[in-house]
């Protein structure tokens, strides 16, 4: 099988297939024979993964607070407004209610937000929230098979929702 082609999509599926993955180099008429519906026009190549999946972020978080909680986790309605430190150290956290936490181990897992919570604490991380607007629509035309995940350089993107 081709490795990839050259730049930086290329050495990402270079790495990805070292690392075990079992996704495909598809040039484009290899696209065109699987899904013709696509316009190839200044398409150099393409990546698919048969055994990629989605996932349901909300639905996941839900399964872990559940677990966590039966596992005795409790679960604060509250804001993490700065991260506190001992030294260069980071010991926990300060909520939006003054309420200080403290943690031998701290997570940061806010998401869009991120680069905010982890700058209270001298950290620079590239994480900035963007707006997305998503739109689920049924095609008069169809698909004979489900669509890949498709990314478009201009931040478009398309997947087929149920598999149709």
């Amino acid at each position: 099988m081709r490795r990839g082609g050259p730049g930086l999509g290329g050495q990402i599926f270079t790495l990805h297939k070292r690392l075990g993955s079992n996704a495909e180099w598809l040039e484009p008429h290899e696209i065109h024979s699987r899904w013709p519906l696509f316009n190839l026009q200044g398409i150099a190549a393409g990546t698919f993964g048969p055994t990629d999946g989605h996932l349901d972020a909300y639905g996941l978080l839900m399964a872990y607070k559940s677990k966590a909680r039966s596992l005795g986790a409790e679960y604060l309605e509250d804001e993490v407004t700065t991260l506190t430190l001992e030294g260069s150290r980071v010991t926990g956290a300060r909520l939006a209610s003054g309420r200080d936490l403290k943690a031998g181990v701290s997570v940061n897992c806010a998401g869009a937000w991120a680069s905010q919570i982890a700058r209270t604490a001298g950290v620079e991380i590239p994480v900035v929230p963007i707006r997305r607007q998503i739109f689920a629509v049924d095609t008069q035309v169809k698909p004979e098979r489900p669509l890949p995940l498709t990314l478009h350089p201009s931040g478009l993107y398309l997947r087929s929702e149920s598999g149709a």
